[in-house]
């Protein structure tokens, strides 16, 4: 009885926290400057796009699914395939952010004889290369036999998976895919933070408590790193990219509680600016904000080139954004983080 009075009022206070959340957060497309990025030719819809500035030029990863989600959580197939994936779209953009052209990524569909489909793709730098990382469906090959073009259809997923994937990038093409287990044996993986700039592929993996994992050729290295408490609930959303002798990344709150309050009944995405120090310790956060709408929003992509900051979003899993500001309205935004907060304790350990 009194589990479920403290679960009951748990679940009050973290939607009413959400609320309050909600109603504070600003609208950044109502300050700054927004592109719609259209999806190429043959390309139904592009969504979840990921930038990063690569050598000078920018770059954008993009998931063109192949399927739409109903409210029921039914599938609807476009074009008939045998299995619930999408493709991976890459642009290059010019100086305005404008398409210059696009390709392609050539992706498995099977590893080990399990399906797999490659879901939100990540752009980073680890060294000299340019990354893609995957989070990566892994579902058992005797998947119900998928219905007719334009049905709904409701997969099962027992026994799938989620894992995280990496490949080395040239503009067109990528090496051999090396598939990341979970560190700590969950089924489910996704939203880590790439490190831009580090010498190897290195993640945030969690906000709070803060988790930083190391992926070196044959084992994983993961420590706690220093994290804040307004931080919990929040999950990581683009990359972290070298700024101010530290870090600059956009987490995000998947508000699905939303759907309790009465002027919203949705779920509603929320995002905020997080600054790190050179040790990953947080050193300031901004407040909550949304693009465009109180609904699905999502930021996989995050850019700094002098005073230009840019952020690449999808919304509603049907459309992908960019939105640029200026450091001078960031640093309004950011405010450091006060000795209140405390931070955890740092641990480490490795894991094969």
């Amino acid at each position: 009885m009194k589990d479920s009075i403290r679960a009951k009022t748990r679940s009050v206070l973290l939607t009413a926290a959400l609320a309050r959340n909600i109603l504070f957060s600003a609208r950044l497309s109502d300050r700054f400057r927004r592109t719609t990025l259209v999806p190429p030719t043959a390309v139904a819809r592009i969504t979840n796009p990921s930038i990063c500035l690569v050598n000078s030029q920018w770059l954008v990863a993009a998931r063109a699914p192949k399927f739409s989600v109903n409210r029921d959580g039914s599938y609807r197939l476009d074009d008939g395939v045998d299995r619930i994936d999408s493709d991976s779209i890459v642009l290059r953009l010019n100086s305005s952010l404008a398409t210059e052209c696009h390709s392609v990524l050539s992706l498995p569909t099977a590893v080990e004889g399990q399906r797999v489909s490659f879901e939100d793709p990540r752009l980073s730098v680890f060294g000299d290369r340019t990354v893609v990382l995957w989070s990566a469906l892994r579902a058992e090959s005797a998947l119900d036999t998928p219905p007719q073009v334009h049905s709904s259809y409701l997969p099962n997923w027992d026994g799938a998976s989620n894992v995280m994937a990496i490949a080395g990038m040239d503009e067109t093409s990528i090496s051999a895919i090396r598939q990341i287990n979970s560190p700590f044996g969950r089924p489910r993986e996704k939203n880590w933070m790439p490190i831009v700039g580090s010498a190897y592929p290195e993640f945030i993996y969690q906000a709070f408590p803060g988790v930083h994992v190391k992926a070196r050729e044959d084992k994983l290295i993961v420590e706690e790193v220093a994290s804040v408490s307004e931080l919990r609930g929040w999950s990581g959303s683009s990359q972290l990219v070298p700024w101010r002798g530290g870090w600059l990344a956009v987490l995000h709150l998947a508000g699905r509680r939303a759907k309790a309050i009465p002027f919203l009944r949705r779920p509603v995405y929320l995002h905020r600016f997080v600054a790190y120090d050179e040790n990953l310790r947080v050193s300031a956060l901004s407040r909550s904000f949304r693009f465009d709408q109180l609904g699905i929003e999502f930021c996989a992509g995050l850019a700094v080139l002098g005073e230009r900051i840019v952020l690449s979003y999808g919304r509603n899993d049907e459309t992908a954004h960019l939105l640029e500001m200026d450091q001078p309205a960031l640093e309004k935004m950011l405010r450091p983080v006060s000795s209140r907060l405390k931070p955890r304790t740092v641990k480490k350990r490795q894991h094969a």
